[in-house]
């Protein structure tokens, strides 16, 4: 296998103009946690933070309703 991992999404926020992510990755062999993470995302449109409508769209079905 070229990637032994697997992702699990715990879970997704926007706060502002950033999405939050936080993730667990897994070991596939035995299931054991190998690696807990939080990430942020921003977009940059001619070098400013922005709202991305594109964005907004694909990860609205992860977003609890007042997030969105």
């Amino acid at each position: 296998t070229l990637f032994p991992y697997t992702t699990l999404f715990r879970s997704l926020k926007k706060e502002g103009l950033r999405y939050i992510f936080n993730q667990d990755l897994y070991r596939k062999s035995d299931g054991a946690l190998c690696f807990k993470s939080t990430t942020e995302l921003v977009v940059l449109v001619n070098g400013r933070l922005a709202q991305s409508p594109d964005y907004d769209k694909a990860f609205a079905p992860f977003l609890k309703e007042e997030e969105k």
